[in-house]
């Protein structure tokens, strides 16, 4: 045994392949050396040859089985005093047991929780190295005791005597009149009455056969606490068969049981909200669903979805969103009669349980809801609870709600089925917003149908079938193209030239608008490549390009933007990058601090859609920007609405001040590029000067005069 934790030697002895390498990585990041095999004949053939500190060993394998397995280490002198951790089912307390019995040292259940996995090995290897340590140095015993919260005591049946650590005198409060009149049945009196049969069966075996065992059990502490302990028993057998002598090894452990729970909550638990996880709640669903099936219940399934929540953390901050969402878990858990935040609850119509999905959403499972009406009076309450206002750090915030409701057996048999048709109903619903919906056939062909556009898409910017278009920025004083905006366009081979409203919707649903950025980027500079390999291309021209507010936020941003330019030998100069307001509201530091890096990397920036975001006025002069595009919705009605004509004689002095270019989008009449040009706006872009282009008809204009016709 290694004199400490670190680099013990740790066999992991199981049939999944996935498991062990799994295993065997998490083990040897955390410092331990791993050796494998993948069954117990093995095992016991590799701790012939070569020494290990603790065994981690499966319960069910082929040929001997991890019980049969444990119980030949345990009656082998040279391997029996080997740390044995169990690997068990979660729900089966047989197992559980059946592992001490055989004299499993500890168990951990699966699904693995890979920290807690660490956790139990490290503990159960400082557990055999201080036993180690007692029985080499009788001298440190007490010390050793005490600081591990590890007593002993001994019982010789024959004699009837009994002796114990102070440690263990101390730990069970045992004055020295109840340390004489001791007995390992006397002692049954400081366990828990739960725990009592099971402690006094194992210990009576002990007496008559000298059976080994390692048990767990509560006790009342001296302080009248509830404390938990861990015991061991070995035992001393004549050659005659008769048990001499009882040993017991017993350990406080309340602290790791403490530890242990509170992993397993943050396991289960979303830190936020303290609503139990999606992980939880399939769990959960599942067993929930089988006794349904069982008993020809009916279960629903609610994905709940906040209505434009984005914008809420993005104007208030997140600590505001965090409060939201803590409010907001608060709120559904009321709703669907839930005892507490833990989530859950028991009632004479059966079992309500809630959970965070993630971000924005939640879900919420009720069981045997009497008819479909139960369930509607549900999701009726939870959108009524929702929309009220939450009061936030002096600030009210309002919201709604989108539901989406699968029903078992109707719409689904299995839990991942019923989320996946709640989710898609959801999606129906947000159409609406402030709404619910059942799952029906419609909308699981409606859903089909999207999932093809999806993979429609993806295959689509793979295969090369998006094109650029151009619509030139003029000059309106001499009808000069300074620029252009590169738009995307999908070249579909069934319905032809698609525009972005068909598809960049589905792109920003799906994360496909990413790489749909990237390849209308890299087009884009190819494109500018081209213009100035003939010439038609120079300095100040500019191409612009938009950027989404999921490209924005990539931390490798700026080094995929400068290895396309570099990859196509075109200048970042050449291009400029048009950000929305919305999408640098949502975290102000993370924007002004990206803005800073695009331009230092020789990117222009422009910001588009102004005006029609937050606080535009107040934020301008923290963004580092070159240029600002005046909403098309001020453009539109500037030669007959008074107010939007003084927005625009606003922006246009506020860019004169801080020294930016503007640019005036969607100008469709003649009436509309004068009035621009009366309030000091001369670059504009619009249907009045050209819709537009494929790159070949810009290419000729500029090649003729560099003018529009």
């Amino acid at each position: 045994m290694n004199q400490s934790v670190e680099n013990n030697r740790i066999l992991l002895v199981d049939d999944d392949l996935v498991l062990r390498t799994m295993a065997a990585h998490v083990l040897a990041t955390a410092g331990f050396a791993v050796a494998e095999c993948d069954s117990g004949e093995s095992c016991l053939a590799l701790l012939a040859e070569q020494p290990v500190d603790l065994v981690l060993l499966d319960v069910l394998m082929p040929g001997i089985d991890g019980f049969e397995t444990c119980r030949r280490l345990r009656a082998n002198p040279a391997t029996r005093d080997i740390a044995v951790v169990m690997l068990t089912g979660l729900e089966s307390s047989d197992s559980i047991e059946t592992s001490y019995q055989v004299g499993a040292s500890d168990f951990v259940t699966k699904p693995i929780g890979w920290d807690l996995l660490v956790h139990r090995i490290r503990y159960n290897l400082r557990a055999v190295l201080m036993r180690h340590r007692l029985v080499a140095s009788e001298a440190s015993l007490a010390d050793a005791q005490r600081l591990a919260r590890l007593g002993s005591w001994q019982w010789w049946p024959r004699e009837g005597r009994f002796e114990c650590s102070d440690q263990f005198a101390r730990m069970f409060n045992l004055s020295p009149a109840d340390r004489s009149r001791a007995t390992p049945f006397t002692l049954l009196q400081a366990v828990v009455p739960d725990n009592r049969a099971e402690v006094e069966a194992a210990r009576r075996q002990a007496v008559q056969s000298g059976t080994a065992y390692n048990l767990r059990f509560h006790s009342l502490g001296s302080d009248g606490g509830v404390r938990f302990f861990r015991e061991e028993l070995q035992s001393t057998v004549d050659p005659d068969g008769q048990v001499s002598k009882l040993t017991v090894v017993t350990q406080d452990i309340s602290v790791l049981a403490a530890q242990e729970e509170k992993i397993r909550f943050l396991t289960y638990h979303d830190q936020t909200t303290e609503l139990p996880t999606r992980q939880f709640f399939v769990e959960v669903a599942t067993h929930v669903l089988e006794q349904a099936a069982r008993n020809r219940a009916e279960c629903a399934v609610l994905y709940i979805d906040l209505d434009r929540f984005s914008a809420i953390n993005a104007f208030f901050g997140n600590e505001t969103g965090n409060e939201v969402l803590r409010t907001t878990a608060q709120r559904i858990v009321a709703s669907i009669r839930a005892a507490d935040i833990a989530g859950y609850a028991r009632s004479p119509e059966g079992l309500e349980v809630a959970a965070r999905a993630g971000g924005d959403e939640f879900l919420v499972m009720l069981s045997q809801p009497r008819r479909e009406l139960n369930t509607t009076l549900v999701a009726d309450r939870l959108l009524e609870a929702l929309r009220a206002p939450i009061t936030v750090g002096g600030e009210t915030v309002e919201l709604t709600a989108s539901i989406g409701i699968a029903l078992f057996p109707r719409d689904g048999d299995s839990v991942d089925t019923l989320l996946e048709h709640a989710e898609y109903a959801m999606r129906n619903a947000r159409n609406r917003r402030d709404s619910f919906t059942y799952f029906d056939d419609s909308i699981g062909q409606a859903a089909t149908r999207r999932i093809h556009r999806e993979a429609e898409l993806r295959r689509a910017i793979g295969k090369g079938e998006m094109v650029l278009h151009f619509q030139p920025k003029v000059d309106t004083s001499n009808g000069r193209i300074i620029g252009a905006e590169a738009l995307v366009r999908w070249q579909h081979p069934e319905w032809g030239l698609l525009p972005p409203g068909e598809f960049i919707p589905l792109a920003e649903d799906s994360g496909l608008i990413v790489p749909l950025g990237q390849a209308v980027f890299s087009m884009a500079c190819a494109q500018v490549a081209a213009w100035q390999a003939v010439g038609i291309w120079r300095p100040p021209l500019v191409v612009a390009v938009n950027l989404s507010a999921a490209s924005f936020i990539d931390q490798n941003l700026v080094e995929q933007l400068l290895a396309c330019t570099r990859h196509h030998g075109v200048a970042p100069a050449s291009l400029c990058l048009e950000v929305t307001e919305t999408a640098l509201m949502e975290n102000l530091d993370l924007a002004t601090s990206r803005l800073i890096e695009l331009r230092a990397a020789g990117f222009r920036i422009s910001l588009d859609d102004f005006g029609t975001g937050y606080s535009s006025l107040n934020y301008l002069k923290r963004f580092p920007v070159d240029q600002i595009k005046i909403d098309r919705s001020f453009v539109s009605d500037i030669t007959s609405d008074d107010q939007d004509a003084a927005i625009v004689a606003a922006i246009v002095t506020l860019a004169s001040k801080f020294g930016l270019e503007l640019v005036a989008e969607g100008t469709e009449t003649l009436a509309q590029v004068e009035k621009l040009r009366d309030l000091g706006c001369t670059v504009a872009q619009g249907y009045y000067f050209a819709r537009p282009m494929p790159a070949e008809q810009l290419g000729s204009l500029l090649a003729s005069a560099g003018k529009l016709p």
